[in-house]
C-alpha cells in the first residue's frame, strides 16, 4: 500500500481551516488547482513539491 506523501500537511492545512482546493490555487493558480489532488506520490518531483504546498500552508495560515 503507498501511503501519501504529504498526509501530515494535508491534516496540518486541515487544523487551519485551510482546504485543498484553496492550496491548489496558491500552488498552481486558479485554471489548474486540481492538480493537488494528485500529490502524494513519492517521487524527486514529489519532494520538491512538499516544501512549496508547506510554504503555501503557512502563507495562507498568516493571511487569516
Amino acid at each position: 500500500m503507498i501511503t501519501n506523501y504529504f498526509e501530515d500537511l494535508w491534516k496540518k492545512a486541515e487544523k487551519l481551516g485551510i482546504s485543498r482546493h484553496r492550496i491548489g490555487c496558491e500552488v498552481f493558480g486558479k485554471s489548474k488547482y486540481r492538480y493537488i489532488y494528485s500529490q502524494g506520490r513519492v517521487s524527486k518531483y514529489a519532494q520538491q513539491r512538499y516544501k512549496q504546498i508547506e510554504e503555501a500552508i503557512n502563507k495562507l495560515a498568516k493571511g487569516e
